[in-house]
């Protein structure tokens, strides 16, 4: 059953949802609720709830985005760039406290002092680059998250407005008939979303200059 202004609606009672059932069954042979089977009630009542609710898994519709696989490649080249430069650091201080270690005895103080100094500096160093990185990936995945759950929720909510669904479900969801998940629906879109992103993106190649054949040597003279 379709709605004409499903944008309109938010909830139904179960008494509209009766009146409505009436409504289907009395046409075309004035046929009353009371007439039909438990099974057809069923039937009706499962088509009908098919027509006007849906539900997305956003935790799953994120796990099979190509959009989303992308992005956390790049997350994670950025996140392994950034712990190489804490890991480098942490080299650093070991070779400087190998050097002081073995060298403190031929030291003056103020050389002692001086490799002391580097010591606290690159801790400092690597301290900020961990904070950093904390902080990078807290972020990143916020971003990641909530802008990808917005697409997801544009997605569906283009897809209710086509099927007439009145009202959609995300997370939270216990149990739903497979009938009502309309997450792989959702999935399909964004991924075909997303491929022709990639392909205006793409600029067409230049073509090939097709280079001139080489003209054959002429003959010296005519065979006797």
């Amino acid at each position: 059953m379709k709605l004409n202004h499903p944008t309109t609606i938010t909830l139904l009672s179960f008494l509209t949802l009766g009146a409505q059932l009436n409504a289907m069954t009395a046409a075309p042979d004035t046929r009353k609720v009371a007439d039909l089977s438990i099974m057809q009630l069923q039937e009706v009542v499962r088509d009908t709830v098919k027509s006007m609710f849906a539900f997305v898994d956003p935790y799953f519709v994120l796990s099979q985005i190509d959009e989303v696989k992308d992005a956390e490649k790049k997350l994670k080249a950025d996140l392994e760039l950034k712990e190489k430069q804490i890991i480098d650091i942490q080299n650093k201080i070991k070779e400087k406290e190998d050097e002081l270690r073995m060298k403190a005895s031929a030291l003056s103080p103020d050389a002692r002092e001086r490799y002391t100094s580097e010591i606290l500096s690159l801790r400092a160093q690597g301290q900020t680059k961990l904070e950093g990185l904390q902080a990078f990936m807290q972020q990143a995945q916020q971003q990641l998250e909530m802008g990808f759950l917005k697409k997801i929720q544009e997605a569906a909510e283009e897809i209710a407005t086509e099927s007439n669904i009145i009202l959609v479900y995300g997370a939270g969801i216990v149990y739903g008939h497979k009938g009502l998940n309309i997450s792989e629906k959702v999935v399909a879109r964004l991924n075909k979303k997303y491929t022709d992103e990639k392909r205006k993106s793409i600029k067409p190649a230049a073509p090939a200059q097709i280079q001139p054949k080489p003209e054959a040597p002429k003959a010296n003279g005519a065979a006797k």
